[in-house]
């Protein structure tokens, strides 16, 4: 058994596995890696053998999950019929069972996810699905659609010394109207055009396969925090031309409520995330509040656009530096209000 350590802005995780497996996970979230004398506050464990600790009884199952009855403050869930995990947030602890090296990874990516971004939610970091990019000094905030080019994006505007990343999945934004780093590694359907020594296939469980560009790529690349200067809404509506134009503020407040306080497509385990406590309802409640705070604010401070794409990447990425180096981002807009 070996260990891997992060540190996610004072949320120390300990994963302990097979060597194969720890690796990794230092290859996903490198720019966490933590000295292993840091004490965890949470303890992730993985046992190469795929069997239930006891007699679970079956609750209900969905597409990917099958859920049990849990004792006490454990909750019991099989993913892809593959994984047993018992997971116990308020003690710090998980086990997960699965003897296939490519599940467990993707569960243990789950369960890291889960308890951190639950608890950076407690904190008044929140992750929101999209692309954080630094450009010329600009925090820019990329939505859309899983699928629709953002880590395509990220690739091509790495390539210039002027743009640095904060995430290209889920960056952390706060109340401040601020974003903050949260890289991993980057995920993209094709084959990109870079060394392949930074390129690794994965095949996912149920997903598809992938390329991933571990972070060690981009490790130099990474800005820490920028303000919110804008809030760019992609799409692809079927054509493949470049058009560009401003939303109102109003129409931005209600794409964050999508994106940021419901979380569409952050990944958040529910089947780990909703328990039913009285304390856990209470937490709850104070996320979704502070959810919401920090959507008016980066409403208030930020100019929202959106962006249709064209189908060549490159050819947007480039339309997208030229529109933002004349200048069109500016913060504020002289006499609009939300």
């Amino acid at each position: 058994m070996t260990a891997v350590t992060l540190n996610f802005y004072g949320i120390r995780v300990r994963v302990e596995g097979e060597s194969a497996l720890t690796a990794r996970i230092e290859g996903e979230f490198g720019y966490f890696i933590a000295d292993e004398s840091v004490a965890p506050i949470f303890r992730i464990r993985v046992h190469p053998k795929f069997e239930r600790t006891q007699n679970w009884r079956k609750l209900f199952r969905t597409k990917w999950s099958t859920l049990y009855l849990s004792k006490g403050k454990e909750r019991r869930v099989c993913f892809f019929n593959k994984a047993w995990v018992a997971y116990r947030f308020e003690a710090g602890e998980c086990d997960v069972y699965c003897d296939e090296a490519p599940t467990s990874f993707e569960v243990v990516y789950l369960v890291v996810l889960s308890y951190v971004g639950e608890e950076l939610d407690r904190r008044g970091l929140h992750r929101v699905h999209g692309m954080g990019l630094c450009r010329d000094g600009r925090g820019i905030l990329f939505l859309g659609t899983s699928g629709v080019g953002k880590s395509t994006l990220a690739i091509e505007f790495l390539k210039e010394h002027s743009s640095r990343i904060l995430s290209d999945d889920t960056p952390l934004v706060e109340e401040s109207g601020g974003m903050m780093a949260f890289p991993q590694r980057i995920a993209l359907k094709e084959m990109p055009s870079l060394n392949p020594q930074h390129v690794k296939r994965f095949k996912r469980t149920e997903f598809g396969e992938k390329f991933v560009i571990a972070s060690s790529y981009f490790r130099d690349r990474v800005q820490p925090s920028v303000l919110t200067d804008a809030v760019v809404y992609l799409t692809r509506e079927g054509n493949d031309s470049i058009e560009i134009k401003s939303l109102t503020r109003a129409e931005l407040f209600v794409l964050l409520l999508r994106w940021l306080v419901i979380g569409h497509e952050t990944p958040q385990v529910w089947q780990l995330y909703l328990r039913f406590s009285p304390l856990s309802v209470w937490w709850k409640s104070r996320i979704l509040v502070s959810r919401l705070r920090c959507a008016w604010a980066i409403s208030r401070r930020s100019r929202p656009w959106k962006v249709n794409l064209a189908e060549d990447a490159e050819r947007s990425a480039d339309q997208l530096k030229t529109w933002i180096s004349n200048g069109t981002l500016e913060t504020r807009v002289p006499g609009e209000i939300l």
